[in-house]
């Protein structure tokens, strides 16, 4: 526990003298003639459903937070370490966000071996998932990074798990009697694992321009048996993008309208916005327009309503 709070405290001590300003991307002139060559620029793979989405606090204000919330953390009893592990993971999104990769890793690194550790000892399923998390958070890490060999090859084995695998190698040991063990007892849990671990596989796909393999996972590959519902709509998304990314106008337009014709009232404006999206990226610019407008005038509606 005491090198749990140390790696968190002095990570926070760190960050507190960073600050960052951020820029978006700037766009050249387009042209609104029609083409169906691929203008990806008007393409995210941000996933826009997915939800709990980072505000960025003022660094000093976050990491004082953090440190103030780790005593009551290690105090607690019940869901002590639920806490714990939500202190090494803003710690990890604030490295993030001062891109100081190295700390992020180290401090990923860490929560696996204190969470493996409580598991090892005191024979606890959450401490397992709590480990699993933080090697989802370090795949991620390694994303930022630029490592996308290492960020796949640790989400890889996080989701094998959810097929019957074990994870038998890396910084990370997880037999198959263990990963039971937690769908059993902490299956919210299980589910939340497999769900932040698709997330970034697809993100950290998209990134390493491996589109066939987005589209074959998101399309067709089986699905895990704790991937959530809301799973659905990522991929939906992921796979819209790469088939953009592609060049494949007809089946990204024909899966973009029948998503949006598909979708539920709380994701149908996504997915309009989606298809405004690669309406756009193939030429069709005052549909995507039109489109867009729409959504626009929907969201101030609802805005205004509330």
């Amino acid at each position: 526990m005491v090198d749990a709070s140390r790696a968190v405290v002095a990570a926070c001590s760190k960050f507190t003298r960073f600050d960052m300003h951020l820029v978006g991307p700037v766009l050249g002139p387009v042209s609104y003639a029609a083409s169906r060559i691929a203008d990806v620029r008007f393409i995210s793979n941000e996933f826009s459903s997915l939800q709990g989405r980072l505000i960025r606090w003022e660094l000093g204000a976050w990491c004082a937070a953090i440190t103030q919330a780790l005593p009551k953390a290690e105090t607690l009893n019940e869901g002590r370490l639920g806490g714990i592990a939500s202190c090494f993971r803003e710690t990890i999104l604030v490295a993030e966000q001062v891109e100081c990769y190295t700390e992020a890793r180290a401090l990923a690194e860490a929560a696996i071996r204190f969470f493996s550790r409580v598991a090892m000892q005191a024979h606890r399923a959450d401490a397992v998932a709590h480990a699993v998390s933080a090697l989802v958070w370090l795949g991620r890490t390694e994303r930022l990074a630029g490592r996308t060999d290492d960020a796949l090859l640790h989400l890889g084995r996080v989701r094998s798990l959810g097929f019957g695998a074990e994870i038998a190698a890396g910084p990370l040991r997880v037999t198959r009697a263990q990963w039971d063990s937690v769908i059993a007892l902490e299956a919210e849990m299980a589910r939340v694992v497999a769900f932040d671990s698709a997330v970034e596989l697809f993100s950290t796909l998209l990134e390493a321009e491996q589109y066939e393999e987005v589209v074959s996972l998101a399309l067709v590959a089986r699905r895990g048996p704790n991937d959530p519902p809301a799973l659905e709509n990522i991929r939906k998304e992921a796979a819209l993008s790469a088939l953009c990314r592609l060049g494949c106008p007809d089946e990204a337009l024909s899966l973009a309208s029948r998503y949006t014709m598909e979708a539920r009232e709380g994701t149908k404006l996504i997915f309009e916005l989606r298809r405004a999206e690669v309406l756009a990226c193939f030429g069709e610019l005052p549909r995507a327009r039109r489109m867009l407008e729409s959504v626009c005038t929907v969201l101030e509606q609802r805005w205004r309503a509330h």
